[in-house]
C-alpha cells in the first residue's frame, strides 16, 4: 500500500496532538471587564486561540493500515466566551485550519505527499472551577473540534496532482487539572484524554482510503495564564506525552 502525507505550514514543525487545555481557573482569571460590573453573574469575552500542533501518536487502519508519522495542524481561530458566576464558561470558536501527515504502512509500498488547503474548523467547550482552596483550584474542561479541509496536492517525490477528495477529522476531548495563583500568574496542569475520528475520503482511485486513531489517547497540559484580574488575559500552554504542541490564547472580557 502506499504511505500518506498531508502537509501543513507549521510554526515549528513535526506532526499532530490533542486541544487546547487552557487554565481550569479561567473562568475566574478576569475579574472586571470594560463594561459589565465586577461582581455580576454573567460575563462575555472575546478572544484568539492559536495553536500549533507538533507530534502526534496516531495510526491509520481501513483499506490501508500502519503508523501515523508527521502529522501536523496549525489552527488560527477566534473565540467567544459566556462565563456564569465566574464558575462556568461555554465558549464557541471559528477559524482556519491546515493538516500534514505521512503514513508508514504495514507492507512496501510507494510514499505519498498530501497537502490539505487552509479551510475552515470550528469548535466549542465548557470549562468548570469545581474547587478553589486559598490559591489552589481544580477545574474541569471539555471541549470538541471539527475540520474536513479539501486536499490541496497529492504525490511523491516525482509527482504533484491535485485530486478530489478531503480530510475529515473530529476530536473530543476531556481534562482535569489543578491551578495555582501567584500575584499576576496563574500556572496549571491538566491530564487529557482525547477520541478522534477521522480519515481521507476521495473518489480518486490514486488516494487509498483510510481511519485515524489514536494509539494514546492520555496527555498532559502545561501552562500558564498571565491576568492583572481586569480587562484581558494571555495563556501560553505545552502539550506533552504522545504529542508535542503549543498553543498561545487572548480574552478580553467586556
Amino acid at each position: 500500500m502506499r504511505s500518506v502525507l498531508l502537509a501543513t505550514a507549521l510554526l515549528f514543525g513535526s506532526s499532530l496532538q490533542a486541544l487546547y487545555v487552557g487554565s481550569p481557573a479561567e473562568p475566574s482569571v478576569i475579574d472586571k471587564g470594560f463594561f459589565i460590573p465586577e461582581n455580576f453573574w454573567l460575563s462575555v469575552e472575546a478572544g484568539y486561540q492559536g495553536d500549533w500542533v507538533i507530534d502526534r501518536n496516531l495510526e491509520a487502519c481501513g483499506s490501508v493500515s500502519g503508523s501515523i508519522e508527521g502529522f501536523q495542524m496549525h489552527m488560527d481561530q477566534g473565540v467567544v466566551t459566556l462565563g456564569i458566576l465566574n464558575r462556568v464558561q461555554l465558549y464557541g470558536s471559528v477559524g482556519s485550519c491546515k493538516l500534514d501527515f505521512s503514513l508508514i504502512p504495514h507492507s512496501p509500498s510507494s510514499s505519498f505527499h498530501l497537502q490539505s488547503y487552509n479551510q475552515l474548523t470550528w469548535g466549542a467547550g465548557l470549562r468548570a472551577l469545581l474547587f478553589t482552596w486559598g490559591d489552589l483550584g481544580l477545574g474541569a474542561i471539555l471541549s470538541y473540534q471539527h475540520m474536513n479541509p479539501s486536499i490541496k496536492s497529492i504525490g511523491n517525490l516525482s509527482l504533484i496532482s491535485s485530486p478530489e477528495g478531503g480530510v475529515r477529522y473530529t476530536e473530543w476531548q476531556g481534562a482535569a487539572g489543578f491551578n495555582y495563583s501567584v500575584d499576576i500568574f496563574n500556572p496549571y496542569i491538566a491530564i487529557t484524554y482525547s477520541y478522534v475520528h477521522g480519515g481521507v475520503h476521495s473518489h480518486s482511485p490514486d488516494i487509498p482510503l483510510f481511519h485515524l486513531k489514536l494509539r494514546q489517547r492520555l496527555g498532559m497540559a502545561l501552562g500558564c495564564a498571565l491576568s492583572s484580574s481586569k480587562i484581558f488575559d494571555l495563556t501560553l500552554e505545552v502539550r506533552l506525552f504522545g504529542q508535542r504542541a503549543l498553543s498561545a490564547a487572548g480574552n478580553i472580557r467586556f
